[in-house]
């Protein structure tokens, strides 16, 4: 029994005691657009697949890295410079919480953006 409330004030007394974690929004701007994997850039295509179409995030391959805190609200903004697709985002695990029709197949749990269009997603 005492052990149990020991431990019980010890644990109170460090969540007392711990610094409060202020959240933040952590903003990205996401453009997309096509881009043919050619031999003048072959970091396009580590597979050496040349002449394929490809669609790039901020013109990297691999695309950027999110990064944030727990507790953090992030924000992507997707820009879509493709001139005839029709393009969403899908976030592999992250909870979208409030907001179930922004993660999911396109055409199924949410609209895509269309073709030189943005969306944000948060």
């Amino acid at each position: 029994m005492k052990l149990i409330s020991l431990t019980s004030a010890l644990a109170t007394s460090l969540l007392t005691r711990a610094a409060p974690v202020e959240s933040k929004t952590v903003e990205y701007t996401w453009t997309l657009r096509p881009r043919v994997a050619s031999a003048e850039d072959p970091s396009l295509s580590p597979d050496c697949n040349l002449d394929r179409l490809m669609l790039l995030v901020n013109d990297e391959f691999p695309g950027p890295t999110l990064e944030a805190d727990v507790g953090d609200t992030v924000r992507v903004t997707m820009v879509n410079e493709h001139p005839s697709s029709s393009l969403a985002l899908h976030f592999h695990g992250l909870a979208m919480r409030g907001q179930p029709y922004a993660d999911g197949t396109a055409g199924v749990t949410q609209c895509a953006s269309g073709p030189m269009q943005t969306t944000a997603y948060e």
